[in-house]
């Protein structure tokens, strides 16, 4: 799914459905975003990747911690990928980490999702 500001593209990478999210997500990536992974959300583990993403706002993020409840809910696992996460101050400021782990690499994410 891509829009003109960002894009979503599910990919299956070393055994795991990843969610590569890439652009400008704001508000307007929320709700696809919401869409897609509600969708796989508890079936399987998860992985987001936003390593590519250029910008990430606190909509999007609320957007996440709705995905980390569903996905427990459900009985399910998901785990967030952000190569850059020691330089981006959202997670620091929102506390995300603390209800799902953020990772810096897909295959550290896939170790810990097979644990």
């Amino acid at each position: 799914m891509t829009h003109a500001t960002f894009a979503i593209e599910p990919r299956q990478q070393e055994g795991r459905l990843v969610l590569h999210l890439s652009g400008e997500l704001d508000l307007a990536a929320r709700e696809p975003l919401l869409r897609e992974s509600e969708r796989h959300a508890g079936a399987a583990p998860v992985v987001l990747d936003l390593s590519d993403a250029r910008f990430i706002d606190a909509s999007v993020v609320g957007a996440l911690f709705r995905l980390a409840r569903l996905s427990r809910d459900r009985g399910g696992r998901l785990a967030l990928v952000d190569s850059h996460a020691a330089t981006r101050s959202i997670w620091r400021l929102t506390g995300y980490p603390e209800v799902c782990p953020v990772f810096v690499s897909i295959q550290e994410a896939t170790a810990a999702l097979l644990k």
